[in-house]
């Protein structure tokens, strides 16, 4: 996932992206990682409901 795409999924405004960009590195990757676990967890979620309706 690149910067882009975890300020897409935050629905960031540009101020809030400029800030994301300025962070340090570890930073954002904290974030990013953060995102993806987030995202993990939604799939799993839909998953979870698609399973219990088609039974």
């Amino acid at each position: 996932m690149s910067l882009y795409d975890a300020a897409n999924e935050l629905n960031l405004g540009f101020e809030e992206r400029l800030k994301l960009v300025l962070l340090e590195k570890r930073e954002r990757a904290f974030l990013i990682n953060r995102l993806k676990y987030q995202i993990q967890l939604l799939h799993q979620v839909e998953k979870a409901k698609d399973v219990y309706h088609l039974n």
